[in-house]
């Protein structure tokens, strides 16, 4: 009988600038000490891919010792591929000139790039989670706008099939390389329609990944321990994949840090595969103050580590379809959220 899976414990990490090594790898034992198993790291494209045809050997290079540090500490690592990261437009500026994100010269500038990228990470495997082909992509470049009927009461976005071709060739070299693949789709992919459908964009991946704060629309205030899971648990049903939240963030005051606890044993209960912490260092919303001094979300990490929790078998209530989800957005939205708050009070137990 194979081994349980391991929930995974993870957090993100941006190096602060001019950190030096010595600092990266205290980082990353503090995280290993903490209970955390993996870092998720950002590779921002205007760096790894400076002109069209050409991929920045010194970058990948940086990439590699990153993850070998975190292999030293006894972490994995999840490297995203960073369009976006805080608001910011992180691609190349020869990459806006072209509109299409998902299609045309764009498309075959970031096959190039996964197959570089593909290429130098093959040795890591075990080190690697996935390889994320776009952090949050949607927001700094959503599909094309437009519907076409689908049935008598449906509709699909005309960009559906481009996006899905989008994400199946720039996977294709990294599950050549036997190595996880997986995107950075967020809550605005949810609860707007940015016109990304989860059931054809995550078919080559290895699970589908979700990031979100804390304060939703729909939820009940800024401390409502449901509405994570409430999304992590959409996510399962429309791409059909099992769920990796790979950035949650808050303020992490003795509040908030209750309520990471809470998003913890929520999401290990409905069968996620783990759940990251938005930021490792921040005196606001990180593990560690920019002193160094822990927050107390820290704790709240570290003593779920220890029940060492493996993934469980997902329970998740009946789902409609993502068709008229998306069509009847955002009352789908408040109404589904209704159900599963009566499904879970019948299934959970108090925690």
């Amino acid at each position: 009988m194979a081994e349980p899976k391991r929930f995974s414990l993870g957090v993100n990490y941006r190096p602060r600038e001019q950190l030096d090594e010595n600092a990266v790898a205290e980082d990353f034992a503090r995280m290993a000490q903490l209970g955390f198993d993996t870092v998720r790291v950002f590779a921002p494209w205007a760096e790894l891919q400076p002109q069209r045809g050409r991929v920045d050997a010194d970058v990948l290079d940086g990439l590699e010792a990153l993850i070998a540090r975190a292999q030293s500490a006894g972490l994995r690592v999840l490297p995203a591929l960073a369009v976006t990261l805080d608001g910011a437009d992180l691609m190349p500026p020869w990459a806006r000139a072209f509109p299409n994100l998902y299609a045309g010269p764009l498309l075959d500038a970031q096959v190039a790039l996964a197959v570089a990228v593909a290429e130098r990470l093959r040795e890591h495997g075990d080190a690697i989670v996935a390889w994320d082909i776009g952090h949050e992509f949607s927001h700094v470049r959503p599909p094309r706008a437009g519907k076409v009927t689908t049935g008598e009461h449906g509709s699909a976005p005309v960009s559906e099939q481009e996006v899905a071709m989008w994400s199946k060739a720039v996977a294709q070299p990294f599950r050549a390389a036997r190595i996880p693949v997986t995107a950075g789709t967020w809550e605005h992919d949810l609860t707007t329609d940015t016109n990304v459908r989860l059931g054809s964009l995550c078919v080559p991946f290895t699970f589908a990944s979700m990031q979100a704060a804390t304060l939703l629309p729909f939820g009940r205030g800024d401390a409502d321990p449901e509405a994570i899971p409430f999304l992590a648990m959409v996510t399962a049903a429309f791409s059909y994949k099992p769920v990796l939240m790979t950035s949650v963030g808050c303020e992490t005051d003795d509040e908030h840090a209750s309520l990471a606890s809470a998003l913890l044993h929520r999401l290990h209960a409905d069968g996620r595969l783990g759940m990251y912490w938005s930021r490792w260092c921040d005196d606001v919303r990180g593990i560690v103050r920019s002193d160094g001094t822990e927050r107390p979300v820290a704790a709240a990490f570290a003593a779920f580590a220890k029940t060492s929790p493996v993934v469980q078998r997902a329970n998740d209530m009946p789902m409609i379809s993502s068709t008229y989800y998306y069509r009847t957005l955002p009352d789908s939205t408040t109404t589904l959220y209704d159900a599963f708050l009566s499904f879970v009070e019948s299934r959970r137990t108090a925690l």
